[in-house]
């Protein structure tokens, strides 16, 4: 299994990830920094306000996926193959859960 190097800022992003995944975007910063067992301040100091570290949590999942891609593509000789290759990893990503990430306009 290749071993990856993470920083510590990423893995800091990437509890942050977790927890939206696992409860969602609609929550105030103080129960945020309450369930992630941190000071209102640390999450400020980390991410300078919500909607911030919601960017950073997209950003960090865009790059992820964009990872997959790139590893998947490696292999393919024709285009035909990239985009069967590219619906069946979005498909994957879907009933995985991991799109948790839509919004509703209002």
């Amino acid at each position: 299994m290749k071993k990856i190097k993470i920083t510590l800022k990423e893995l800091k992003i990437k509890e942050l990830y977790e927890f939206y995944l696992q409860y969602g975007f609609d929550h105030t910063v103080g129960d945020i920094a309450h369930m992630m067992k941190i000071e209102r301040k640390t999450f400020y100091n980390r991410y300078q306000s919500k909607e911030h570290s919601i960017e950073m949590v997209l950003g960090y999942e865009h790059r992820r996926l964009n990872e997959v891609f790139r590893q998947r593509f490696e292999y393919c000789n024709h285009s035909v193959e990239e985009m069967v290759i590219l619906i069946w990893c979005l498909l994957q990503y879907y009933q995985e859960r991991r799109l948790f990430f839509m919004y509703v306009v209002e």
